[in-house]
């Protein structure tokens, strides 16, 4: 076979004169100059590289995890990148009792059941039935909750394979969209949003001894469902729980088996208070405001009169119509419209449990001032939240008034003696006839 070839560039070259080959020569080398200089001469915008996105480099890693079918479901790593947003807070577990390892979230994935997740151990996420859950079987996606703060958790998610950890990320998670509603249902969380928030009892801290140690420098608890004892001493920090007969005080060294809540904040305008299920799942915090009340002292003249000074330690006077000897440390009450003196020991106790609730006066000193007697007291409101020093004027005996009524015992006496000898004047002339 005959191959018919065109003709060499040196053969072309050869037959060029010497000024075309020169000039061949200077455009080539001009060419070149131009290449190497013209980019200095005039600026050349070359295209930028496309920058990706995190999201964009992270789809690819999980597109490599997809394609070695760990999970099942080559989409699954793709619908991680958001389900960061897909979490359901179910609980939080923190009461102050459980111990650090039972404390931690309860989370859950839309379609997916419920799952606890410790502090500081590492869950991990998989797919079964076609659906995204959490469990606790090794895969290259895990989560892990981190520590617990007020109203949140810090997160950590991330992806591993065999060289280390592709990509990690902490985040922080509400956890104020709890989805429990048992505080709608069970009775010991009703009870606690309609307590009432009281201040201290001004009684038991102006006179309360040895056994009302406890109500001293406490706020108290009003519940209106309780069967036994109304009212509950409280302060920062105490924890309660709900039995039988309702909201009562108890250690965290004892064991809790029922609905928990603890005095979370207190201060002088209101109180928070925190509340856990029997499991240890914060349910909610009530917020109660202070309740006080406007306080008018009572005025004494109005319904004790004719009080008169007796001793140092006792005067006379007209309650509710009858006369009364009104003694230093007696308490009065109000008994409806009515006002009377305390004698007996049973309704004492009625007084000081709260199963009466009444206006109280105390006694307590019968002074002398400017020359007049006076009754010092002092006043108390239903709650025994306010009180004041009230005083009265007591009647005393004049100087008049004792030389009067000497005077007129002599003539009575005198009177007497005049009769008697008389009489016996008129027994001796009978008897002489």
């Amino acid at each position: 076979m005959h191959i018919v070839t065109g003709p060499s560039f040196y053969s072309l070259l050869k037959q060029l004169s010497i000024w075309t080959k020169w000039a061949v020569f200077a455009s080539v080398g001009l060419s070149c100059y131009l290449l190497l200089t013209l980019p200095q001469i005039i600026p050349f915008k070359r295209p930028k590289p496309v920058e990706r996105s995190c999201d964009e480099t992270r789809k690819e890693k999980y597109a490599e995890l997809a394609d070695s079918h760990l999970f099942g479901s080559p989409n699954f790593p793709l619908s991680f990148l958001s389900f960061r947003e897909n979490i359901v807070v179910y609980s939080q577990r923190d009461r102050p009792d459980l111990p650090q390892s039972e404390q931690g979230v309860t989370l859950g994935l839309f379609g997916a059941s419920p799952f606890f997740f410790p502090v500081g151990k590492r869950m991990y996420v998989a797919t079964q039935d076609g659906k995204t859950c959490f469990t606790t079987v090794e895969t290259p996606i895990w989560l892990e909750v981190l520590r617990l703060e007020e109203g949140s958790a810090v997160v950590q998610r991330g992806v591993s394979i065999e060289e280390g950890a592709l990509d990690v990320e902490d985040f922080k998670l509400d956890l104020s969209t709890s989805t429990d509603l048992n505080h709608l249902l069970h009775p010991a969380y009703k009870a606690m949003e309609n307590a009432q928030f009281l201040g201290k009892d001004l009684l038991f801290e102006m006179y309360g001894g040895e056994e009302f140690f406890v109500w001293k420098g406490k706020d108290r608890l009003k519940f209106p469902f309780e069967k036994s004892f109304g009212f509950i001493p409280i302060s920062q920090g105490d924890l309660l729980v709900w039995n039988e007969e309702g909201w009562q005080l108890r250690c965290l060294d004892s064991g809790i088996s029922g609905p928990a809540a603890q005095i979370h904040s207190l201060s002088n305008q209101g109180i928070t208070i925190r509340l856990w299920n029997e499991r240890g799942e914060r349910i909610k915090d009530v917020k109660l405001a202070l309740q006080r009340s406007q306080f008018f002292p009572p005025k004494l003249e109005e319904f004790i009169k004719q009080a008169k000074f007796r001793t140092q330690k006792s005067m006379s006077c007209l309650l509710n119509g009858r006369r009364e000897i009104v003694h230093l440390g007696d308490w009065i009450v109000k008994s409806g419209d009515r006002w009377k003196i305390l004698r007996s020991l049973s309704e004492l106790e009625h007084l000081l449990q709260y199963e009466k609730s009444t206006s109280l006066i105390i006694v307590q000193a019968f002074e002398k001032k400017e020359g007049s007697r006076w009754l010092k007291a002092v006043a108390f409101d239903e709650m025994r939240e306010h009180s004041a020093e009230v005083t009265l004027k007591l009647q005393t005996k004049s100087k008049k008034e004792g030389t009067s009524r000497n005077m007129t015992n002599r003539s009575t006496k005198e009177q007497k003696d005049n009769t008697r000898e008389k009489r016996k004047r008129i027994a001796i002339r009978e008897s002489e006839k």
